[in-house]
């Protein structure tokens, strides 16, 4: 006689903060999306002349925090001033202190390029005037500095952990916040992730041929690639029991978590997706939720040749016999994130539970291989449980399963 695993516990979602190219903050990024409004423009950055046409997914300025010395903030990578403010978001939201010495709270995060931003400043500056070069950009390139910087702002003394699988950095850090929680080892965490522009990431997805010359357009039948972006997000993830105590604010709930990895290529995905779909059945098993339940599938969908085709078939398979929910990505609108890309995701998917709308995906006209249900405009239905899938390099996959409900769990 098999005996039936019980479900995991849900984690409660309480606050969520944002950073993206439609603007800073959580509300701006979701009116840019269900406006549709192209926010691509040329990096402010310096490029060499033969990439200085390609349009990038950039944020606007960064505001200082009121608390923040100009000194400091001036010196921080842009990456981590990104997370300082999507943290002070997010624990707003979630009504708790922007320093929280007194309860065990977790660091989960990722990211890709770290401070590369502030060493390519380090090195322009180096070959101008190497005796006057200071070296504290030098140091921001190693990841730990974002891990460093949000544990000593917020006062956190839970578990601290960096992620840097790239494009479901965030994802396998959300997922690691879940273990945490569940395995009782912190009633609550702050995880998330973040990835600023470059030189080195623009010039070297272009040349691999990935970056898109028209603009990102997921799932199309003329897709040509990724528009590279950046942006962070942070959540702030609970024990129901720790939510329910403090008498905070739910906006979702976490209740399943999967990932994979194939091995397949270095920069390919495996073409028939079994790793991926996988990921979706165990975040799906994790969550004791069956296929049908999905109203909503937020999809990686990066705008690519062979990400696509392997998503939308991966789907298909999923589907198989049932009706297919729609299916968006959001990447021509935020522009691709990278390490960022699974936790700003999983923020618009939070949102459009609450506003009860789906989000638009960009496609002229959808390659016909595909035959999956893409919502081509912003769709006003009732989204009580969620699929949010990001894929990376190396054959990474993740899936998560929010809903807004937290089902059987106590």
């Amino acid at each position: 006689m098999s005996l039936k695993r019980a479900p995991h516990e849900a984690i409660a979602i309480t606050g969520l903060g944002m950073v993206s190219c439609q603007g800073i903050g959580r509300d701006a990024t979701w009116r840019g999306i269900i406006e549709r409004r192209d926010a691509a423009q040329a990096w402010s950055g310096e490029l060499p002349p033969h990439l200085a046409a390609l349009r990038v997914a950039e944020c606007p300025e960064l505001p200082c925090p009121a608390n923040f010395r100009r000194r400091l903030w001036t010196s921080l990578s842009r990456g981590q001033q990104m997370a300082c403010i999507a943290a002070d978001e997010a624990l707003d939201m979630a009504a708790l202190p922007r320093r929280l010495p007194e309860i065990p709270c977790g660091c989960f995060v990722s990211t890709s390029v770290c401070g590369m931003d502030r060493t390519e400043q380090f090195y322009a500056n180096y070959r101008l005037d190497n005796a006057r070069t200071p070296l504290e950009n030098l140091k921001r390139v190693h990841p730990f500095e974002l891990t460093k910087l949000l544990v000593k702002r917020h006062g956190l003394r839970g578990p601290q952990y960096m992620n840097l699988t790239t494009c479901v950095g965030s994802s396998a850090a959300i997922g690691a916040a879940v273990d945490a929680i569940r395995a009782g080892l912190v009633p609550m965490a702050i995880a998330g992730g973040v990835d600023a522009l470059c030189q080195l990431l623009i010039s070297g997805f272009t040349s691999l041929r990935l970056v898109s010359t028209a603009g990102c357009r997921p799932f199309a039948h003329h897709r040509d690639g990724i528009l590279p972006g950046e942006g962070g997000a942070i959540v702030v993830l609970e024990s129901i029991r720790s939510a329910r105590a403090r008498g905070a604010q739910i906006i979702g709930y976490l209740r399943g978590f999967g990932a994979t990895c194939d091995g397949f290529h270095l920069t390919k995905p495996e073409p028939d997706g079994r790793q991926a779909y996988r990921a979706i059945c165990e975040a799906l098993k994790d969550a004791d939720v069956p296929i049908s339940a999905i109203d909503y599938i937020n999809a990686h969908g990066t705008g690519t040749r062979d990400n696509d085709a392997t998503e939308a078939g991966i789907y298909r398979r999923l589907f198989e016999g049932l009706p297919m929910p729609p299916i968006s990505s959001t990447k021509h609108l935020t522009g691709h994130t990278f390490a960022a890309s699974g936790a700003i995701e999983l923020g618009i998917a939070l949102m459009a539970m609450q506003a009860c709308i789906i989000p638009p995906n960009a496609c002229v006209v959808q390659d016909p291989a595909h035959a999956i249900h893409l919502a081509a405009a912003p769709l006003s239905q009732k989204i009580n449980t969620v699929l949010h899938c990001n894929f990376a390099f190396g054959g990474n996959n993740t899936a998560m399963i929010v809903s807004a409900l937290a089902g059987a769990n106590p």
